[in-house]
């Protein structure tokens, strides 16, 4: 009968010895947010090129200097925000469109308001028409090759095919065929990233139903060790000579800071409070599962720390 009891002592004199000596560490701070995720709030019909954003959607100046002797980096009429509801079940609001028949090697970046130096989840959602795909997401940061060069910048580098193969690039540039994806339905995917290791674990289903990790311990497209992420990419490398023509849609990039339990898109000791609750509560919260096993308990407590502290 003191079984609860006992449990709240425990909690309570966990949560006071926890902020005690988070007080003494020097902690750092990860303030980053993905800014028109969902592209609602873009009117229909923008197209992001050399001369206009689509909100956060934008090619840097560099990449319109880049020297076009060797490959084009922009594209004024590839990308495009849609309307979703006529794309497939389900859909509402807008969608970024990606359709080519043009060859270029084209990079679109999503650059975060400031980076991301701890472990992280990256969710989105794609919808690949029959014949179409052969798009690409890249997670990643400007380490000195622009925020595209694969020798320094690219994280997960992963492409839907029109073969209907989910391909992860590895480290030497060749595909991985991780697993296959369902055409004419909206699907999402999850990774789960960690700059430590330098690798990541991906998750796919289709849209509102489970997903499911279809591999883990997939390594950077980038050899080097990436320090921290600061974009989000979509792109298209039609210079391959296999490749053929694009058509697919983006939906619904979300950006997850593991300790970033209060959702304020900072990790620093705001997120302790948060972070006794959920563990006291029972409850599942995504932020606070720092060590990914799919439980929010006391084993989360050691890599909260180490989150906060590193």
């Amino acid at each position: 009968m003191n079984a609860p009891k006992n449990k709240n002592c425990s909690i309570r004199f966990f949560s006071a010895a926890l902020i005690a000596v988070l007080a003494l560490l020097p902690v750092s701070l990860t303030n980053a947010q993905l800014i028109d995720g969902n592209f609602d709030n873009l009117p229909i019909g923008t197209a992001p090129d050399d001369d206009m954003a689509a909100g956060a959607w934008h090619f840097p100046q560099h990449y319109i200097d880049f020297d076009p002797a060797q490959s084009e980096l922009t594209n004024t009429t590839m990308f495009t925000i849609v309307a979703t509801d006529p794309i497939g079940e389900g859909g509402e609001g807008n969608s970024l469109s990606l359709d080519s028949d043009v060859f270029d090697i084209v990079f679109l970046p999503n650059i975060f308001n400031s980076i991301v130096t701890t472990d992280l989840i990256f969710r989105l959602e794609t919808y690949v028409p029959t014949e179409g795909g052969n798009a690409t997401f890249i997670v990643g940061g400007d380490h000195g090759g622009g925020g595209w060069a694969f020798e320094t910048d690219r994280g997960p580098q992963v492409t839907c095919f029109a073969d209907g193969t989910i391909v992860s690039a590895s480290q030497e540039g060749e595909p991985i065929v991780v697993g296959q994806f369902e055409f004419d339905r909206w699907l999402q995917f999850e990774l789960h990233i960690s700059l430590e290791d330098n690798n990541y674990d991906l998750y796919y289903g289709p849209r509102g139903e489970n997903i499911d990790l279809i591999a883990s311990d997939l390594n950077f497209r980038t050899p080097s060790l990436l320090s921290f992420i600061d974009r989000v990419t979509i792109a298209y490398f039609g210079e391959i000579p296999f490749l053929g023509a694009a058509h697919q849609y983006f939906d619904n990039f979300e950006l997850i800071i593991l300790g970033d339990v209060n959702q304020d898109g900072e990790l620093n000791l705001l997120d302790v409070g948060p972070f006794v609750e959920v563990i006291s509560s029972g409850d599942y919260q995504v932020e606070a599962d720092v060590n990914k096993d799919g439980n929010v308990d006391l084993l989360d407590v050691a890599r909260f720390v180490e989150l906060l502290s590193s």
